[in-house]
C-alpha cells in the first residue's frame, strides 16, 4: 500500500453505533452501561488525527454515533453527503465486530474507500470473519 496518496481529500471519522463504550486510547474502553464510568469524554484521539489531516488540507468530518444518538442509517447517509475518500472507524474489543459494520457500509457506498480500523484491541480476530 502506498501510504504517500495524494488522492486523499476528505477523510469521515466514525465512533459506530454499536452500544455505548468508551472508545479511543485517551478514553477506557468499557461498556458504560454496565459501569460506573458513565461520563463520556471529548473523541481527542480523532481531533488530534484530524488536526495533523486539516494541517495537510485534507477536509474531515466526524460522527459519534452514540452520544450524538445517530444510527447505521444516519451513518450511510452522511457518507453519501460528504463524499470521503477515507474512512477511519475508532473500535474496541467488546465492539469490533458490530464496528465492522461501518466498512461494509462504506465498501457499499465507494468501493475505492480507504478503509481504517483503531483502536487497542486484545486479541486475534480470525481471518475469516
Amino acid at each position: 500500500m502506498n501510504f504517500s496518496r495524494t488522492d486523499i481529500k476528505k477523510i469521515f471519522f466514525i465512533y459506530p453505533p454499536a452500544g455505548r463504550f468508551l472508545r479511543g486510547e485517551d478514553r477506557c474502553q468499557s461498556d458504560v452501561e454496565a459501569s460506573a464510568a458513565t461520563n463520556e469524554r471529548a473523541p481527542l484521539d480523532i481531533m488530534q488525527m484530524a488536526g495533523v489531516l486539516k494541517s495537510m488540507n485534507i477536509e474531515c468530518q466526524f460522527m459519534d454515533c452514540t452520544m450524538e444518538s445517530k444510527n447505521w442509517e444516519d451513518f450511510s447517509n452522511a457518507l453519501k453527503i460528504f463524499k470521503p475518500d477515507g474512512l477511519i472507524v475508532s473500535t474496541t474489543n467488546a465492539s469490533v465486530l458490530q464496528d465492522l459494520k461501518a466498512c461494509d457500509i462504506a465498501k457499499s457506498i465507494n468501493p475505492g474507500i480507504l478503509t481504517i480500523m483503531k483502536g487497542a484491541l486484545f486479541f486475534d480476530l480470525p481471518l475469516n470473519i
